[in-house]
């Protein structure tokens, strides 16, 4: 009887180890998280910082990272003149700047991949968008916009100065 009492006090141990162990991963994993994502905010946050010493910049209106094919960060910009901009910043250097008025605009952006998807299937009815990032590839201003079809999800690329597909695909 005592051996009994014996063994399963030491099958609890084992198991309370095992769930401490567990336990103690996961919070490892979670303050890795925090760490992680607390340095892209902070990143992002000098972005701002960075961009606002401009002598021409009066403020940042928002601030967000393009991970496409190149990877951007991407800042929406109210000028002294009263003027609003985008920067694609990538290694702490402006590489490209649009004007927001000379962009499509999302609205137009939606239309046009509502269109490619309807090309695709013409009675896709339930178009869910997942995703549309301003973004830059190849030198030219991009909407990346990710959208779920039925249980396909869609990758549409539009030209964000003229509208025009640059590229389709779904997986």
């Amino acid at each position: 009887m005592k051996s009994k009492v014996k063994q399963i006090k030491s099958h609890m141990k084992q198991i309370l180890m095992v769930v401490a162990g567990i336990a103690v991963m996961a919070l490892i994993y979670v303050v890795l998280m925090i760490r992680y994502a607390d340095s892209g905010e902070r990143e992002l946050r000098q972005y701002t910082r960075s961009i606002e010493d401009l002598p021409e910049v009066e403020h940042v209106i928002n601030i967000q990272r393009f991970n496409g094919i190149e990877s951007y960060v991407v800042v929406h910009v109210m000028l002294v003149d009263g003027q609003e901009f985008y920067y694609f910043v990538r290694d702490e250097t402006v590489k490209h700047y649009v004007a927001s008025d000379d962009l499509i605009g999302e609205e137009r952006a939606l239309r046009v991949m509502n269109g490619v998807i309807l090309d695709y299937d013409e009675e896709a009815s339930e178009v869910e968008v997942m995703e549309i990032q301003l973004g830059v590839i190849d030198d030219e201003v991009i909407f990346e916009i990710r959208v779920r079809l039925q249980q396909q999800v869609h990758y549409v690329v539009i030209n964000g100065l003229n509208g025009e597909v640059l590229l389709h695909f779904n997986h």
